[in-house]
C-alpha cells in the first residue's frame, strides 16, 4: 500500500504543478505527454533530482496503479481519482464502410473518476 500514499500525496498535492503549465495545442493530439509529467516530477522533487530518478517514479507510479486496479478492481487516491476495472458486455455494432451488422466481444475497460479536489481545479 506504499505506492497508494506516495501515489496519493503527488497528485493530491503537486497536482496543479503540472497541470497549471498546460497549454492548448490543436495540432497536438494530446495536451499532456509522460515527457511533460516528467519533467514536471522533477522539477517537484527538486534541483538535485535528474530526469532519470524522475521517470522511474513516474513508472512507479503507473505500474502501481496498473497492478492495484489489476488485483483489486479499483484505486482511489484521495484528492486525485479512482481507477476501476469495468467488463463490458458483449453486443452488436454496425461496420461503418458495409453498414453490416457485427459481433463485438466483451471486454475489460478501465474507468476513471475524477475526485473531488481534481475537479474543483479544472
Amino acid at each position: 500500500m506504499g505506492i497508494d500514499r506516495k501515489a496519493g500525496f503527488f497528485f493530491g498535492s503537486h497536482l496543479s504543478t503540472f497541470t497549471s503549465d498546460t497549454t492548448y495545442n490543436p495540432k497536438q493530439k494530446s495536451m499532456s505527454s509522460k515527457l511533460q509529467l516528467v519533467e514536471a516530477v522533477q522539477k517537484t522533487l527538486g534541483k538535485d533530482t535528474s530526469k532519470a530518478h524522475a521517470e522511474k517514479v513516474v513508472a512507479a507510479v503507473i505500474d502501481g496503479i496498473k497492478s492495484n486496479v489489476k488485483k483489486s478492481k479499483s484505486l482511489q487516491l484521495i484528492g486525485f481519482g479512482t481507477f476501476k476495472l469495468v467488463n463490458r458486455k458483449a453486443r452488436k455494432g454496425i461496420n461503418p464502410k458495409t453498414g453490416e451488422p457485427i459481433k463485438i466481444k466483451a471486454s475489460k475497460s478501465v474507468r476513471f473518476t475524477p475526485g473531488k479536489a481534481f475537479k474543483e481545479i479544472l
